[in-house]
């Protein structure tokens, strides 16, 4: 029998419930989008999902998501939101992070955290981040003298005609004032480190960098950020709807998690900070920084729809 700890990624549960008279295939196909969004939430984690089985409601499989969202990238149906992350102490900017929400045929909005599983499940994550980017630098006249940080799936790191755009791209904005970070998930990455490690070096030359996103989420050995060297890591949100005071395994768990960062002078944002009792306890953390409704909400910046 294999020995296995409680750390190891044994499994992720993808699950549905429902009340009305619903097809075989229609539930398959809802697990299956559960089982998606449970794989990317991290090690040994589960999802469930409500299935309503209207007339309305489409079966989501992956097939559906495909073309979906292919058809949003045709008809250009892409908002790019941006949110300030702040020096926890005066709340002056670090930078503005980026990221997209598309627009479905009946109008409605859905976050990148729905849809990203869902687009590198349905194998047009590539397409996805180079049209978010190209939204971007296409206007990059609008961002001068600004910090910006761009969610980029370690997936598309491994097409080598998009990496060899989005370095030609950067090269073309070597003599303005702005300095991009690429945000991967720290689940992600991990898997993919070698890539993700030789993507930081070359972007680095041209005065860039990259982030760690959901920090901590993995539980995996830090280890890695020694050689990987990231700007920052911004610890996932549900260690901050956890920190409850100086007493909880929250506040010691991040303690350390901060610890690791700083001693490679990584800097450390906290995600999803919406009290100044939640920032206060950072800040007794010696966290350098912070993100959420309590600086703002999602702002919308540029819209193609």
């Amino acid at each position: 029998v294999e020995k296995l700890s409680v750390s190891d990624d044994i499994c992720s549960i993808g699950g549905v419930y429902y009340n009305t008279t619903c097809s075989f295939g229609h539930l398959l196909a809802k697990a299956d989008t559960a089982l998606i969004a449970a794989k990317h939430s991290g090690p040994n984690s589960w999802k469930l999902e409500p299935a309503y089985c209207d007339d309305d409601d489409p079966t989501q499989g992956k097939v559906w998501w495909r073309n979906t969202l292919e058809r949003s990238l045709a008809n250009r149906a892409i908002n790019i939101y941006g949110q300030y992350a702040a020096v926890i102490s005066t709340a002056e900017p670090i930078h503005r992070e980026l990221f997209s929400r598309i627009t479905l045929d009946d109008g409605q909005e859905v976050a990148a955290g729905v849809f990203i599983p869902l687009a590198e499940h349905a194998e047009v994550v590539t397409q996805l981040d180079r049209k978010v980017i190209e939204m971007v630098l296409d206007t990059y006249h609008s961002w001068d003298s600004q910090v910006l940080a761009i969610n980029l799936s370690v997936t598309s790191l491994l097409d080598q005609t998009f990496t060899d755009w989005l370095l030609s791209r950067l090269k073309t904005l070597a003599d303005r004032n702005l300095q991009l970070y690429f945000e991967f998930s720290e689940l992600s990455a991990v898997k993919q480190i070698d890539k993700l490690r030789e993507f930081a070096g070359q972007v680095r030359v041209m005065g860039h960098n990259i982030g760690i996103d959901h920090f901590g989420r993995g539980f995996s050995n830090f280890g890695y950020l020694k050689s990987l060297q990231p700007g920052y890591v911004k610890i996932d949100s549900a260690f901050t709807r956890e920190l409850e005071s100086t007493q909880s395994d929250g506040y010691f768990f991040i303690g350390a998690l901060t610890g690791v960062a700083h001693s490679l002078d990584i800097k450390v944002i906290a995600e999803g900070v919406e009290t100044e009792e939640q920032r206060a306890l950072f800040t007794e953390l010696k966290v350098d920084g912070y993100q959420g409704y309590l600086i703002e909400r999602p702002q919308l910046l540029s819209s193609t729809g």
